[in-house]
């Protein structure tokens, strides 16, 4: 069974809350009680809470289809095209779980004044700094097949100002159908940079048919490995240990190097 619910805004007429609303999720709950095959298709504007998502085996989140959604649903429903997407925000658990305050969003005063007091921690990098699980990670996305990350390595080229680290990984589809996956690299600071804990830095889509073995690599140039010092006015790349993790998400991080600069 397909059950479709939805949510929608629009120019001022922004959602109070990230909830579907209008009794849905309760119907969700409902049916999947009684239809343990239940596909939930999703409509939404933005990040949307999903309290159901366990209780089902099958969500697809279309975001703002337009008018082709039928078709576009049934080929991925019928394996015409394989699912390749991967969620650009973090799915949270409830309303406001980043804890943003009036100060920060929309302001206070007349006219409003927003203080900007989260820095950087924004998005995945809020859930990683409070050690939040959030309902769906940032860059999570599933196939009709599997995917391992083997034989993770770097390389140090010093004496360039480009690709100042090439980080190299070996990708292999482990199911039995081609898919594409989308492995995504997160690069840690050092502790005197008093970044957050990982920022993404690189991503890349690969397809590979059934137990196929692709080597792919990523290049970390000067600037991505620099943090804004706004002292100077200037990009500044600092001494000391740096880490790369390559994950299929930001929660879901297969392997990891450290190398000193």
């Amino acid at each position: 069974m397909v059950l479709n619910v939805a949510t929608t805004c629009g120019e001022g007429n922004d959602r109070s809350t990230l909830a579907l609303g209008k009794n849905q999720d309760e119907l969700v709950t409902a049916i999947s009680q009684v239809n343990q095959k239940t596909v939930v298709s999703v409509v939404s504007p933005g990040a949307v809470l999903m309290p159901w998502s366990k209780e089902v085996p099958a969500i697809i989140e279309s975001w703002l289809p337009g008018q082709e959604a039928g078709n576009a649903l049934a080929d991925l429903l019928f394996g015409v095209v394989k699912p390749s997407g991967r969620l650009h925000v973090t799915l949270p658990n409830k309303d406001n779980e980043v804890n943003f305050t009036p100060m920060q969003y929309p302001g206070v005063g007349h006219p409003p004044s927003a203080l900007y007091s989260e820095g950087l921690l924004i998005g995945y990098r809020y859930y990683d700094a409070h050690q939040i699980t959030p309902n769906f990670c940032f860059g999570h996305g599933l196939s009709y097949t599997s995917f391992s990350y083997d034989n993770i390595q770097y390389q140090l080229n010093k004496d360039t100002t480009d690709a100042i680290v090439t980080v190299s990984l070996d990708i292999k589809n482990t199911g039995y159908l081609s898919g594409t996956d989308t492995p995504q690299l997160y690069l840690t600071y050092p502790k005197d940079a008093k970044e957050p804990p990982k920022v993404l830095k690189g991503f890349q889509k690969v397809t590979l048919e059934s137990d196929q073995v692709q080597t792919i690599s990523f290049e970390l140039s000067q600037r991505d490995l620099s943090i804004w010092d706004s002292n100077t006015h200037s990009w500044s790349l600092l001494s000391g240990e740096y880490s790369v993790s390559i994950g299929a998400s930001s929660c879901d991080l297969r392997g990891s190097v450290t190398f000193n600069l």
